[in-house]
C-alpha cells in the first residue's frame, strides 16, 4: 500500500511540475529530477505520466507484477487492472481518462 500511495503523490507532483506545458508526456524508467529533488522508481518499475495542460493521468507497472495501477486528476481513487507479467507501461501522447473497466483500490 505504501508504494501505491507514493505512486499517487508522484503522479500529482509530476503534473504540477509540468502543468505549464500544453501536453507533457513523461515516461519514467529511471531517476528523474522533480522540483529540485531526484525520484527513482524501484527496479523494473515504469511510470507514464501525461498532461494536456489542465488535467493529468499516470500509470505504473512492475515488470514482473500482474497488475497495472493508474489514477488521474479527475479521479479520487487509484485503480488497477490485470496486466501480463513481463510487460511494462508505455509512453503515450495523451492522458488516459477512462478507468471505467479498472477496479478501484
Amino acid at each position: 500500500m505504501k508504494a501505491v500511495i507514493t505512486f499517487a503523490i508522484i503522479a500529482r507532483v509530476i503534473f504540477f511540475e509540468y502543468r505549464d506545458v500544453r501536453a507533457a508526456n513523461v515516461y519514467i524508467a529511471g531517476p528523474i529530477v522533480i522540483g529540485g529533488g531526484t525520484f527513482a522508481p524501484s527496479n523494473n518499475v515504469t511510470l507514464s505520466c501525461n498532461s494536456d495542460g489542465t488535467a493529468y493521468s499516470a500509470k505504473s507497472k512492475h515488470l514482473f507484477g500482474s497488475k497495472r495501477y493508474g489514477t488521474g486528476s479527475e479521479y479520487l481513487k487509484i485503480y488497477y487492472i490485470d496486466s501480463p507479467v513481463g510487460t511494462s507501461v508505455t509512453s503515450t501522447s495523451t492522458p488516459y481518462f477512462n478507468f471505467s473497466n479498472w477496479t478501484p483500490l
